[in-house]
């Protein structure tokens, strides 16, 4: 059954487009109906092939650079840990139309095998109800529940010399000098890239994981005192900040935007300060240290090397009271907020306030003064305990939230 997703996206298309987008999508069908066909007589041939040729196939999560980033990235760690056998011959498919970020798949076609084709593509989507109850069967699917190992792997992505001599050229065009000069990136994901790319679908029930962009001056300001040049990334944004400092670029709204330099400056910044969402997942898989503000959901935790976070607050909407963390449990609210409003909750995002001092606390981190006192030691040892409850949601995953946060907040789980 075709979902109705891709009926909106084929109306969608079809009325921007016209007759290339029907004779395209006439294509697409054509094929996938007759992937659907050649189904069994495939899997016949692949079991026979087995004992000789085993072949496992996948196909990449191309249209969000979130999804591209971490889910492809979640199976070459699982690979480095042993979990998938060396047996196999692994495949993936990629649709070429609608891709997320050209270098990022370049970046993987060096270590996996990858086949771009839209042919192809249809014609998996044709045989995947067969295929996917089947050991040649690849899924590329991140399992966060699995990312506690994250931290004994090694980022499987790399740049070639050539490509860090023109990171290396265009970010002296953006007066960085790349050998000797510290950057942070920063974003605050907003909905502008869907409804721009995918207008097809509604994308209302993301919007609790918007951030405002201005909620990070004061933060950027810290940070330009300090003599760090700040760069706000991401591909299509619905505004500029209202900031501005010779040290602060707004490379997401100026003419140097490109696909390679949305990854080489992400991948090679001091760390990542935004939302966790888009351009985090290349952060993740760069192994760049990250501040995640604005984490929206409940009972998880953000996961990368170095990773530090505050989470935003929850309250009902009636009486604007704020939600403990007790009550959330016992009101099972959905770790990906899916019962928000049949709850009447809504998210209160971080202050510039509370974005300041957990950049102030990365900035300590990194250059190794930080440290807790007793208090706050006792504080941080309290809440990591206040989750050991079975009935509470998520993952524990060993990332540290911030500690002036955690300090203002402390109500919120230990009610006086």
């Amino acid at each position: 059954m075709i979902n109705r997703n891709i009926w909106n996206k084929f109306f969608s298309t079809l009325q921007r487009d016209g007759i290339n987008a029907l004779f395209r999508a006439l294509v697409y069908f054509g094929f996938r109906f007759l992937g659907l066909i050649l189904a069994l007589p495939s899997i016949i041939a692949l079991w026979i092939l087995k004992p000789f040729f085993w072949l496992r196939v996948g196909k990449l999560n191309h249209a969000r650079i979130g999804r591209l980033a971490l889910d492809t990235d979640f199976f070459l760690r699982q690979r480095q840990l042993g979990r998938y056998s060396d047996g196999p011959f692994y495949c993936f498919l990629c649709d070429s139309r609608g891709l997320a970020n050209r270098q990022l798949l370049v970046m993987f076609q060096r270590i996996l095998p990858l086949c771009e084709s839209r042919v192809l593509v249809a014609l998996y989507d044709g045989i995947l109800p067969i295929l996917k109850n089947t050991p040649f069967h690849q899924p590329l699917i991140l399992d966060e529940k699995d990312y506690p190992d994250f931290n004994k792997t090694q980022s499987s992505i790399q740049f070639t010399p050539d490509e860090i001599q023109k990171g290396r050229e265009l970010l002296k065009q953006m007066n960085v000098d790349f050998e000797n000069e510290d950057y942070v990136c920063i974003f605050a994901r907003d909905n502008a890239f869907l409804e721009q790319t995918q207008p097809y679908n509604s994308w209302d029930y993301l919007d609790c994981y918007n951030a405002d962009i201005d909620t990070y001056k004061e933060a950027i300001k810290y940070l330009n005192e300090k003599g760090l040049t700040v760069i706000r990334v991401g591909s299509i944004v619905n505004k500029p900040i209202s900031y501005s400092h010779a040290r602060f670029i707004d490379y997401s709204i100026s003419n140097m935007r490109s696909d390679f330099l949305d990854i080489f400056l992400v991948a090679n910044c001091k760390f990542f300060l935004g939302t966790d969402a888009g351009l985090a997942g290349v952060a993740v898989v760069a192994d760049v240290p990250r501040v995640s503000v604005n984490y929206a959901k409940f009972g998880y935790q953000p996961y990368g090397k170095q990773c530090l976070y505050i989470p935003k607050k929850y309250k009902f909407l009636k009486t604007g009271e704020y939600v403990p963390s007790k009550e959330a449990i016992a009101i099972k609210l959905d770790p990906y907020l899916k019962n928000l409003s049949e709850l009447n909750l809504e998210l209160e995002d971080n202050s510039p306030q509370d974005i300041l001092s957990v950049t102030r606390e990365m900035e300590d981190r990194l250059d190794g003064t930080f440290k807790y006192s007793p208090e706050e030691e006792r504080l941080i040892r309290a809440f990591n305990e206040s989750w050991a409850s079975p009935d509470a949601p998520g993952q524990r995953i060993p990332t540290p939230i911030g500690i002036e946060w955690l300090k203002r907040n402390k109500y919120l789980y230990f009610p006086e």
